[in-house]
Order: structure tokens, then C-alpha cells, then sequence
């Protein structure tokens, strides 16, 4: 099969969703989706009013389709394999409702390709359908591999597979992006961000705030005990809470692409997890003091951060 690249689809209808699995997924498609728009195709997007509001705020062009997300639901003590089987009933209900959306919205919008930021449920049987994932290789035990067989049935559903990673060896996803299906482009790292702004480091520590809840509370919450009592100038990055002052440490919320280039790089030292779209800004950012914590009993993320150590020996 030939390599299918961004820049040959060209004035075209494009539908498009992201999991709801944080901000991560929405914002490493922004940079792709306007790349899309510059080339004259029309967007329909797909999303929670979350997602929507940030496409919004960073100007997308497109038609905004308000739909429900996953039902995720968590319980926090670090046991997701478990959570994931917990929810996987509901999971593939979802992606049956999902689908359906898919060809009712084709139909109706004359859509001639469908993209999903993994968003395993979202392609069309009738319209050529593009998964965009760093991990075509779940991280598992042995005992684990037949979820593998379950995700590549997902993967199956899709003609292509867009891979925001560099082609191996040195690519920053490891093993996760190796695979040797047909329907496979290597995009390169996607990010907001093209290049660092020249700041000065305002800040001894910066904290960036992600992923799922509870989670991304239960992070909040460490971070703030950490550095409460210290001598330290830290900024958190939360868009769960209100912007306030905490003593020594200042809270923000989303960010505009400048901005927060700004702040990323004012920092001297930054903490954050170990997400991959949140790797791909720390590169194109240049931002190479990092401390990173996986989230609790995520394997991908645990995997993820020991890769970054290793390439940033």
C-alpha cells in the first residue's frame, strides 16, 4: 500500500475526532488539522464541549459537532489495566455508537475522508479512515497479550495509520510505534510549538498538569504540598482549578500556543507526566530538564519515560 501523507489530501471533506483522554490528543492534532485547513479542505469536528472550546481558542476553522466522549471512569489507585476491563462493555458499546455517528455524518456532510486521533471507534466502513496513533505495540506483560489481539482488530478497521513519531530506530515512541503493517506513514513529531522563544527563566520550577481524572488531581494536589513550604518560584499549569496565588506558587490554565511557549521555557526545571504528546512539545521546545512521573499503573506512560531517560543519556 502506498505511503498516504497530510499534504495530498487537498480540497476535500474531512471528519475528524480525538479521544477525550486528557488535552494531549487534541492538541498534537492541531498542528495537523491546520496543515489539513491550509489546504483548502473543510474540517467537521467531532468532540466534547471541552475539546471543542480548545480548537476554538487556537482559531481552527471548522465545523464543530458537539458529541460525547469515552465513558472513562477511574478509580484512581493506579490499577488501570484493571479500570480499562472494568469499562470495556461500555468501551465497546461506544465504539458501536461511535461508528454508526461515523456513517450517519458522512452520509450527511458528503465526507470523503475520516480521520481519529485514537479514537478506536471512529471510522467508516464506506470512507477511507485514518487512525492517528504513536502505539501500534501495546506495552504488556505476557499474560496481557491477548488485549494485543483485541487492539489490532481495532487498528484493522482503519486504510492507513498516521504515526507522529520519527521511523525507528531513533524514534521517541519505541517500541510502541514499531510495527510492520503496509497501511504505516511516520509523520515526524507533531506539536503546537515550532521553535523556543528567547525568555528569560522566571521561574525555578514549572509543573504541567495532564491527563485523566482523578489523576491529574491527585498530581495537582502532590505538587502543591512538594512545593508549598519552599523558597522555590513555581508556576502549575491546571486547567481543573481557578487561577490563584498560592504562596510561592502560581496557577494557570490553558494557554494560547505563544503563551505557553513562553511560559514552558521560563522555567529552569520542569515537572510533568510522562505523556507522549507532552514528550513531542518538550522536543520541539528544546526543554531538556525534565522530571517526569508516569501516571500510576499506566504502562504506556512508565514505558514512555524510561525511553526518554534512555535517548537522553
Amino acid at each position: 500500500m502506498h505511503k498516504l501523507y497530510p499534504n495530498t489530501i487537498q480540497e476535500q471533506k474531512i471528519l475528524f475526532s480525538a479521544l477525550n483522554w486528557g488535552y494531549g490528543h487534541v492538541m498534537r492534532s492541531l498542528v495537523l488539522l491546520q496543515k489539513l485547513r491550509k489546504e483548502g479542505n473543510m474540517l467537521h469536528i467531532v468532540g466534547n464541549k471541552e475539546q471543542i472550546a480548545l480548537f476554538r481558542s487556537e482559531n481552527l476553522d471548522a465545523n464543530y459537532l458537539e458529541h460525547e466522549g469515552y465513558p472513562f471512569s477511574f478509580s484512581g489507585n493506579g490499577n488501570f489495566a484493571f479500570d480499562l476491563w472494568k469499562n470495556f462493555s461500555r468501551l465497546k458499546k461506544h465504539y458501536k455508537k461511535e461508528q454508526l455517528l461515523v456513517e450517519k455524518l458522512c452520509t450527511e456532510h458528503n465526507i470523503d475522508w475520516v480521520l481519529s486521533d485514537q479514537s478506536l471507534g471512529f471510522y467508516s466502513k464506506n470512507v477511507p479512515s485514518v487512525l492517528i496513533t504513536h502505539q501500534v505495540q501495546l506495552p504488556l506483560s505476557w499474560w496481557q497479550k491477548p488485549a494485543q489481539r483485541i487492539y489490532d482488530k481495532q487498528l484493522d478497521q482503519f486504510t492507513h495509520l498516521w504515526i507522529p513519531d520519527q521511523a525507528p530506530p531513533n524514534n521517541l515512541a519505541g517500541k510502541l510505534s514499531h510495527t510492520k503493517r503496509k497501511n504505516v506513514t511516520y509523520l515526524g513529531w507533531l506539536s503546537r510549538f515550532d521553535t523556543a522563544p528567547n525568555c528569560e527563566k522566571q521561574y525555578d520550577v514549572g509543573v504541567l498538569i495532564t491527563g485523566p481524572q482523578p489523576y491529574a488531581q491527585q498530581f495537582f494536589d502532590t505538587m502543591c504540598q512538594r512545593f508549598e513550604n519552599t523558597d522555590e518560584k513555581v508556576f502549575i499549569l491546571y486547567n481543573g482549578c481557578d487561577l490563584t496565588i498560592h504562596k510561592n506558587i502560581r496557577i494557570f490554565q490553558h494557554q494560547s500556543t505563544a503563551d505557553m511557549a513562553k511560559l514552558l521555557c521560563s522555567a529552569k526545571r520542569i515537572i510533568s507526566r510522562s505523556g507522549y504528546s507532552t514528550l513531542m512539545d518538550f522536543k520541539a521546545l528544546g526543554i531538556k530538564n525534565v522530571e517526569l512521573h508516569a501516571t500510576p499503573g499506566q504502562a504506556e506512560q512508565i514505558y514512555l519515560k524510561k525511553r526518554w531517560l534512555n535517548l537522553s543519556k
